[in-house]
């Protein structure tokens, strides 16, 4: 429509992100898939332009195919799925630990270029078109793979999370402790990782006491108020600890319980020593965080925590994971969706199996008002005629997120495919753009900066296994040259792109009118399992070496700790509120107005009063709405335990607040603060003070100058001598009042650089 009345339309071309390589891929690829059908919700194709020009020396698009895709006799989805992790795996170890390859880094230095750094794990991304597929965790075999040779990895939103080793053993724990009945449970907690009693001493102690109850069986091993036998002692000793977890629970925190569960075994020390121990470590702390968050969602109940778990680990999209920070080291793992709106240096796709499109399971037609979808596997009548447009609709998005995760690379980009065939999967869409003409499969050159590459794409066929070879017929190893595109000059993943912008006056900044280089891997380098990983990263330090070497390491270690705790305990800064500051801000004194409102000699006071009136002027409307006034007094009144007569008096003297003349300017000035804490560092303060505070309400009149107001409920003398003046220094409560606002005059002038003076106002 506003095309129609002459608005132009700038298609945002020019992608800073990717390299010109990954750009030309993705426009073979995506050109003729985007058609522009409007019905089907397919977008129109404008082609990338490119800007950033290759790295040298290192491939920018690597087909990494699975090196035993075959069933029994034909390519197999099962097959793929099993030796595509490890295959995946071995690819990013060696991209991590042997490659040299470098990424380019924002320059720390220069602001707004760019450097080269050598790869790190946090530079590469797995993405996956899902992480379910028949209720099995699709991202469950790449992690153990990463944690089997070392590298560290950060999963983000995988299901996983609620079958990890260490959650299931923490929530057996959690179980027990609520239904000591539960012999399950209980024997879970005794037998897992936690207390790791042997099968054996656990039935000779059933055999023998009819059982594992923390109560009965516990009171049965003592006899008559004497000891149990010794070899039942260790674990006599931990169903009193479950009891008494037990009687408790309903009486503490409930991250209180869930923490001495770590505690008493002393978990999180096993946890740090398995491979991946922080991935470890972070997963029981999530599980404490989840307790945390219960709590302060208004649940009470240790049983509500406790079914809330296992109801989120049976959920099908379960999504819980560590908590992650922006900066932490290891490879991303995550969907396609999860990773809308990032980059990231090395992104490979993961998952190939997984479908385009799920086909059409719903209609919506919004003339009439009606949705119609499968239920129970069945079919109305409505989705059957509308299945051809619904799974065209589903195709196209299937498509767009193809599109997304192959613009998620910056310098390398890595898909997977078969090296016999081509096959259906939500990366098909790149099939026609890394597969060489079938004449020329067989015909590559040395790739530069990989490793030398033998002659197959698929290391095991069935007639190997029969030891009956065949004529090698899979796209050979090494650099596949492509040419030109027609679509390689124009396109952003759509107009509007906040990731593409147009190239200075519409001009695309193009590399070059070159094709492109896709590398096919060698099958044999990548068909080599991980080792298995259930040991203990550091069981050396366990192994008595018959000499005071193991001591004198764990002295050092435990030396160095001690050292880094002791640190850590000196303050580098200390925080100060500014109701406790007694010298004036430095700089020249800030004018400070009182303003008195009329008030009633024998209304409340006191620290309650004053909490409530300030709450409510936190969060009344300036507008000084009566009844929304009202209605918040009588909440937080009721939140504190404010007596009526407070309630009462705090309408009134808000709604007089509000009405006021500090007030009425706020409302017409164009910035307003309304409780802004702060917190200032002292530049030069010997103490290394960072001073903290909250600003009652600020706004900048007309000449730009922040006028800060401070109410205050207070019925005392302001001429009174101060309570913090127990030296006899004449200073008034007048006196402190007015330093606590220069105060905040001063820490606005230094926030904002703009000048503030200050009004009291007494209410």
């Amino acid at each position: 429509l506003l095309a129609e009345r002459g608005v132009r339309i700038l298609h945002l071309t020019t992608s800073f992100r990717s390299l010109a390589p990954i750009q030309r891929l993705v426009n073979t690829a995506f050109a003729p898939l985007m058609t522009g059908d409007h019905v089907a919700g397919s977008a129109d194709y404008i082609a990338l332009g490119e800007h950033r020009p290759p790295i040298p020396g290192q491939p920018a698009v690597v087909a990494l195919p699975p090196p035993r895709p075959y069933g029994r006799r034909n390519l197999s989805n099962v097959e793929i799925e099993a030796c595509q992790p490890y295959a995946t795996v071995e690819f990013v170890r060696w991209l991590i630990e042997d490659s040299g390859f470098e990424v380019e880094v924002p320059d720390p230095q220069r602001p707004g270029h760019r450097m080269r750094s050598p790869l790190r794990p946090r530079d590469v991304c797995l993405l996956f078109r899902r992480f379910l597929s028949w209720n099995r965790d699709t991202s469950r075999e790449y992690v153990r793979g990463l944690e089997a040779v070392g590298i560290p990895h950060l999963l983000l939103g995988a299901r996983s999370f609620h079958e990890r080793e260490e959650v299931e053993a923490l929530r057996s724990a959690l179980k027990a402790v609520e239904w000591p009945d539960d012999d399950l449970s209980v024997y879970a907690t005794l037998r897992g990782s936690l207390f790791a009693f042997d099968d054996e001493t656990l039935l000779r102690f059933k055999a023998r006491y009819g059982g594992w109850h923390p109560f009965r069986a516990a009171r049965r091993a003592r006899g008559d108020g004497g000891e149990p036998a010794p070899e039942f002692a260790s674990l006599v000793d931990v169903l009193d600890f479950l009891a008494e977890l037990h009687r408790r629970r309903n009486y503490r925190p409930i991250v209180g319980t869930v923490q001495e569960v770590l505690a008493r075994p002393r978990a999180q020390a096993s946890m740090a020593l398995r491979p991946a121990g922080n991935q470890v470590l972070g997963n029981a702390q999530r599980v404490c965080d989840l307790a945390r968050r219960y709590e302060l969602a208004g649940g009470r109940s240790f049983r509500g925590f406790v079914e809330q778990l296992d109801e989120e680990a049976e959920r099908p999209a379960s999504t819980q994971a560590p908590v992650v920070e922006e900066d932490a080291e290891g490879v991303r793992i995550m969907t396609v969706h999860t990773a809308k709106g990032l980059e990231f240096p090395v992104v490979i796709l993961a998952d190939m199996t997984a479908g385009l499109s799920r086909g059409a399971e719903r209609t919506v037609r919004p003339e009439d008002g009606l949705c119609a979808m499968k239920l129970l596997g069945l079919s109305p009548q409505e989705l059957i005629e509308a299945k051809k447009i619904e799974d065209r609709r589903e195709e196209a998005e299937g498509v767009r997120v193809a599109y997304v995760a192959a613009t998620r690379a910056r310098d390398l980009l890595v898909v997977p495919a078969v090296g016999d065939a081509q096959r259906k999967g939500w990366v098909q869409c790149l099939n026609d753009a890394v597969y060489p003409p079938a004449e020329r499969w067989r015909q590559s050159e040395p790739a530069e900066g990989c490793p030398a590459f033998g002659e197959r794409s698929v290391a095991r066929r069935p007639g190997d296994l029969d030891h009956q070879p065949q004529p090698e017929g899979s796209v050979r190893p090494g650099l596949h040259r492509f040419p030109a595109s027609g679509a390689a000059t124009g396109a952003a993943e759509e107009v509007g792109d906040e990731e593409a912008q147009a190239a200075p006056g519409g001009e695309i900044d193009a590399v070059g009118d070159d094709g492109y280089d896709v590398v096919w891997w060698d099958a044999d380098l990548l068909d080599e399992r991980p080792p298995a990983s259930y040991g203990l990263l550091g069981e050396d330090l366990l192994i008595d070496a018959g000499d005071d070497a193991n001591r004198e390491r764990f002295e050092r270690w435990r030396s160095h700790g001690e050292d880094l705790v002791a640190r850590g305990k000196e303050p580098s800064a200390r925080p100060v509120a500014v109701t406790e500051l007694d010298s004036e801000p430095p700089g020249e004194p800030v004018e400070v107005a009182i303003e008195q409102l009329a008030r009633s000699g024998d209304r409340p006071g006191g620290r309650r009063f004053g909490s409530l009136v300030h709450t409510v002027l936190r969060d009344a409307p300036l507008s000084g709405e009566s009844a929304r006034i009202g209605e918040l007094t009588r909440l937080h009144g009721a939140l504190i335990g404010s007596t009526v007569a407070e309630v009462t008096a705090a309408e009134a003297v808000v709604t007089a607040a509000l009405a006021s003349p500090p007030a009425e300017a706020a409302r017409t000035s164009q910035r307003v603060l309304r409780e802004t804490p702060f917190l200032l560092p002292l530049d030069g303060d010997a103490e290394q003070r960072i001073v903290e505070g909250a600003i009652d309400l600020a706004y900048l009149d007309e000449d730009g100058k922040w006028i800060v107001i401070d109410w205050k409920t207070d019925l005392g003398d302001l001429d009174a001598p101060s309570g913090e003046d127990p030296a006899g220094n004449g200073v008034t409560r007048g006196d402190r009042y007015r330093r606590q606002v220069r105060w905040y005059c001063y820490a606005l002038q230094q926030l904002t650089g703009a000048p503030a003076s200050g009004r009291l106002v007494l209410l």
